[in-house]
C-alpha cells in the first residue's frame, strides 16, 4: 500500500507544507513444500512451463482456476526434444494461489521446469520438477 506523511513548518513568518508519499514494496511469496504462491490481489503473473529432454511424457502446472499449462511429448529414447507453453494471469482479491504440477516420463529421460514473474517484481520464481518430484515438493 501506500502510506502519504505531511509534513508543515511555520518560522513565524511563513509556512511550508510538504507532502511525502511512500510506497511500499509488494511483499510475494513463494513456497514449494505447499505450492501457495500469494502476491499483491490485481499483479499480473507470468508462468512458463518448459520440458525438455528424450522419449515420451508430459507435464502439467496449474494455478487453481486462474491458468492450467500442459506440455507433451512422444519422440525417441535418443531423439531430443523442447516443448514449451506459457499464460498470465490476474491475482485474486485473496491475493493468494495454489500451483500444483507434475512431471511423466513414461520413457526414457526429461525434466520439467517452471519459472514464474510478477509484474511487481523483477526477480522471478523458479523451479524443477521430475518423474519424481512435482509440485507441492
Amino acid at each position: 500500500g501506500t502510506a502519504t506523511i505531511s509534513v508543515t513548518t511555520q518560522d513565524g513568518n511563513h509556512i511550508a507544507t510538504s507532502i511525502i508519499t511512500v510506497q511500499a514494496a509488494a511483499i510475494i511469496t513463494f513456497d514449494p513444500s505447499t505450492g501457495v504462491y500469494t502476491a499483491p490481489a490485481g499483479s499480473i503473473v507470468t508462468v512458463e512451463l518448459q520440458s525438455f529432454g528424450a522419449g515420451k511424457g508430459r507435464a502439467t502446472i496449474s494455478a487453481g482456476a486462474f491458468l492450467m499449462l500442459n506440455t507433451i511429448w512422444n519422440v525417441g529414447d535418443t531423439t531430443s526434444f523442447f516443448d514449451s507453453d506459457d499464460g498470465t494471469f490476474v491475482m485474486p482479491p485473496s491475493g493468494v494461489v495454489t500451483f500444483t504440477g507434475n512431471h511423466l516420463d513414461i520413457i526414457s529421460n526429461s525434466t520439467s521446469t517452471v519459472q514464474i514473474s510478477n509484474s511487481l517484481q523483477t526477480t522471478n520464481i523458479s523451479f524443477t520438477m521430475d518423474a519424481n518430484q512435482g509440485m507441492p515438493q
